[in-house]
């Protein structure tokens, strides 16, 4: 999935900023139910606006499983 993407700066520099997608299948379940939703409503996949509506929405819906991505006892 991530291989095609491994040269898009976009998609580089979103992986970066949220790292709980590469490591927590939990939160990474509930971002195929956003994926299909926003497709679903015309979202164009992988664009800016797609990637910041699951970032939002992850964040919104799992504020403290996505804080311990950021704590500094990591």
């Amino acid at each position: 999935m991530l291989e095609q993407h491994k040269n898009d700066t976009k998609i580089q520099k979103w992986l970066k900023s949220n790292p709980w997608f590469l490591t927590d299948r939990f939160l990474l379940l509930h971002v195929f139910d956003i994926r299909d939703e926003l497709l679903a409503n015309n979202y164009i996949e992988d664009s800016k606006e797609y990637l910041k509506e699951i970032e939002m929405r992850i964040y919104k819906m799992f504020p403290e499983r996505i804080k311990k991505y950021y704590s500094h006892n990591n």
